[in-house]
C-alpha cells in the first residue's frame, strides 16, 4: 500500500510541488528590474482598461502579451500582505517542470531495478541544479510556465514512441502536443525556439512516425490552434492600434508608423561573429563576450555536451574507415531526445542565446549524459574503472555545485536600503536615507510609502523600469503615465521621441494636466541631467522607499507635504 501510495503521480507531484515552494520562499529569488517595468504594470493595464491611456510606461515591453502575467498579478492584488505565500506558490511552475523532467526521465531509465533508480534520481540532480533552471525558480519572468508547457509537449512525443511497439502512432498525440507549443509562443513568443526545433526534429526523424504527412499534419494544425487561442485577442488588439499584430515584431514587414522599420529583437547575447557561434560554450567559458545581464555563471552542460557530439562524430568517422565496423544502433526514443536537444540548441543560439530560455535543454541535457556515461563506462580493468570512476566523481561535482559557484539573480528587498554613497552629489537624499531608517523592514510582496499624487496628475516617465510604479499610484488617486525618454533596447529611446508618438505626447499636453510630475529610475549615469531638468521645471525631487527599484519622484514644491504626508506627520 505504501509502496503505491509513494507511485501515485499525484503523491509525486504534490512532493515536487512543496519542495520547489519551500526553494522558492528561501532563495526569494526575483528579477527586480523585469517585475518594476512591465510584469506588474502589464497585467494591471490589461485589467483595469488602461491600453494606450498611459504612454508606453514600460517601453517596447508595454506590448506584450499580459495573459501569461495575470496569475502572479492577481496573487499579489489579493494577497500582498502574505509575501512568502505568495513566494511559496510562484515554486509550483519550477515543482510541475521538475517533476514532467522525473517523468520524461524514467521513459529512458524504466526498468523496477535499483540502478535504474539511482540513475534517475542523478538525471533530475543534474536537469534541476542548472543556472537556466535553479535561477529561476520564483521569479515573474515566466520562463517556468513556458518549460512547463514545452517539457509536457516533449513528454507526450516521447512517450508514445515510448508505448507503440510499431511505428504508427496516434494522431491525437501530436495535435495535443503541437498545441501545447503553439499556446507556449503565444504567451511568450520566446518560446517559438521550441516550436520551430520540435518542428524540425519530426521532419528530420520522420522514419519513426507513421503516418508521417498526418503526424506533422496535426502537429502544426496543433500549434497554429493554441498560438491563436492564447495569442489571437492580442494580436487583433495591436493591429487595431499600430497596423502590425505583432507589433513592434517584424515591422519591416507590416511597417507601423509606431517603429522603425526594422524587426525588434534583443541582439545583446548573440555571438559577435561565425567562430562565436561554432565555439560558442568555450566562447563563454573564456568570457569572449559579455553574458546574460554580465552574471557570473559556472555551468559547464554545453561545453560536456559539445564535447560528448564532437568525440562521438570523431569516433563515427574513424570506425567508418575499419572492415569490422558496426554501427550501433541507437534507439528511437533516444534518437528523437537527441535532435530534439540539437535543434533547440541550435535555434536557440541562432534567436537568443539567453540563458533563461534554455531551461528545457538544460534538463535534458542530464539524460544524455548518464546514457553516456553508462554506454562509455569500461567493462573490464580494474585500473581504467577506477580512473573512468573518478572522472564521473569529478564531473558530477562540477555540475551538482553549478548553482552554488555561480550568480544568482537579485533578491526581493525585505530592508530599506542605504544610499548615503550618493549624499555628497544629492544632500537633499540624506533626510530620504533618514526616512528609510524609520521605515523598517518589508513586510508585504510589493510595497512602497505612502504616496498620494493630486488628481489627474500627468506623470513624466523617464529612464526604464518606471511602469512598475503606475499600479501602486493609481490605488487611490487618477495618475496617468507617459513615458519620455529611455534607454531601452536597440533604437528604443529614438523611437519613443519621433513620429507618431510625439504626436500622441502633444495632443496629451494640450490637455494640460494640472499638476505634472517627474520619476526616474535612479541610474548614476542620468541622475544629474534629470535631477537638474526638474529644479528648473520648479520640482523637487526625492527617493520613494520601496522593494522594488530605485526610483525619485519629483513634485512641485506646494505638493511635496501633501504627496510624502506620512514623512511629515
Amino acid at each position: 500500500m505504501l509502496r503505491r501510495f509513494c507511485k501515485s503521480n499525484l503523491t509525486q507531484l504534490i512532493l515536487f510541488l512543496v519542495v520547489f515552494g519551500a526553494i522558492s520562499v528561501h532563495y526569494k529569488f526575483e528579477v527586480l528590474w523585469d517585475w518594476a517595468n512591465y510584469h506588474f504594470y502589464n497585467p494591471w493595464a490589461f485589467l483595469n482598461e488602461r491600453w494606450n491611456y498611459d504612454i508606453a510606461p514600460a517601453g517596447i515591453n508595454t506590448f506584450f502579451n499580459p495573459l501569461i502575467d495575470i496569475p502572479l498579478y492577481l496573487m499579489v492584488d489579493g494577497w500582498n500582505d502574505y509575501p512568502d505565500l505568495i513566494m511559496f506558490i510562484q515554486g509550483f511552475w519550477a515543482g510541475a517542470v521538475a517533476f514532467v523532467f522525473y517523468k520524461i526521465i524514467r521513459l529512458f531509465f524504466s526498468e523496477n531495478k535499483w540502478k535504474d533508480h539511482s540513475l534517475s534520481v542523478l538525471v533530475l540532480a543534474f536537469g534541476i541544479t542548472s543556472w537556466p533552471f535553479f535561477s529561476q525558480i520564483g521569479t515573474c519572468t515566466n520562463e517556468m510556465s513556458i518549460s512547463l508547457l514545452v517539457m509536457i509537449s516533449w513528454w507526450l512525443i516521447l512517450n508514445e514512441i515510448k508505448k507503440s511497439s510499431t511505428m504508427v502512432l496516434r494522431g491525437r498525440v501530436f495535435l495535443l502536443a503541437g498545441f501545447l507549443l503553439g499556446a507556449a509562443a503565444g504567451l511568450k513568443l520566446t518560446a517559438v525556439t521550441y516550436c520551430v526545433a520540435s518542428g524540425a526534429t519530426l521532419i528530420l526523424c520522420y522514419r519513426f512516425l507513421r503516418p508521417f504527412p498526418k503526424l506533422l499534419g496535426l502537429f502544426v494544425l496543433g500549434g497554429l490552434i493554441g498560438f491563436l487561442l492564447t495569442n489571437g485577442f492580442w494580436m487583433w488588439r495591436l493591429y487595431k492600434s499600430f497596423g502590425n499584430p505583432f507589433f513592434p515584431l517584424f515591422n519591416n514587414i507590416f511597417k507601423s508608423e509606431y517603429y522603425d522599420l526594422t524587426s525588434f529583437r534583443d541582439e545583446s547575447y548573440l555571438p559577435p561573429d561565425f567562430l562565436g557561434y561554432i565555439f560558442y560554450p568555450f566562447y563563454i567559458l573564456f568570457s569572449k563576450f559579455k553574458t546574460e545581464s554580465e552574471f557570473f555563471i559556472i555551468d559547464y552542460r554545453n561545453i560536456l555536451l559539445y564535447s560528448l557530439f564532437i568525440g562521438w562524430l570523431i569516433y563515427s568517422l574513424i570506425r567508418r574507415h575499419k572492415k569490422d565496423y558496426k554501427q550501433k544502433q541507437i534507439s528511437r526514443l533516444m534518437t528523437i531526445l537527441c535532435f530534439l536537444s540539437g535543434c533547440s540548441y541550435v535555434t536557440w543560439l541562432l534567436l537568443f542565446s539567453i540563458s533563461r530560455y534554455y531551461i528545457p535543454v538544460s534538463l535534458i541535457c542530464g539524460i544524455i549524459f548518464v546514457k553516456a556515461g553508462v554506454a562509455l563506462y569500461p567493462k573490464r580493468g580494474i585500473m581504467r574503472q577506477s580512473v573512468f570512476l573518478s572522472l564521473i566523481i569529478i564531473v558530477s561535482y562540477i555540475l551538482l555545485t553549478t548553482p552554488y559557484y555561480s550568480s544568482h539573480w537579485d533578491q526581493r528587498l525585505e530592508k530599506s536600503q542605504n544610499f548615503s554613497m550618493y549624499e555628497n552629489m544629492y544632500l537633499e537624499l540624506k533626510e530620504d536615507n533618514e526616512y528609510r531608517e524609520k521605515y523598517g523592514e518589508f513586510t508585504k510582496f510589493v510595497e512602497m510609502e505612502d504616496i498620494k499624487l493630486p488628481e489627474g496628475t500627468l506623470l513624466q516617465m523617464y529612464e526604464m523600469p518606471v511602469g512598475g510604479i503606475l499600479p501602486l499610484l493609481n490605488q487611490s488617486t487618477n495618475v496617468r503615465g507617459i513615458l519620455m525618454d529611455t534607454n531601452g533596447f536597440n533604437h528604443e529611446g529614438k523611437v519613443f521621441r519621433q513620429g507618431k508618438w510625439m504626436e500622441k505626447k502633444k495632443e496629451i499636453f494640450k490637455e494640460k494636466y494640472t499638476p505634472q510630475a517627474l520619476l526616474f529610475s535612479f541610474n548614476i549615469k542620468y541622475m544629474r541631467y534629470y535631477h537638474n531638468y526638474a529644479k528648473q521645471e520648479g520640482l523637487e525631487c526625492h527617493k520613494l522607499i520601496n522593494n522594488m527599484m530605485n526610483w525619485v519622484l519629483c513634485v512641485p514644491k506646494d505638493k511635496v507635504k501633501s504627496v510624502f504626508r506620512w514623512r511629515y506627520q
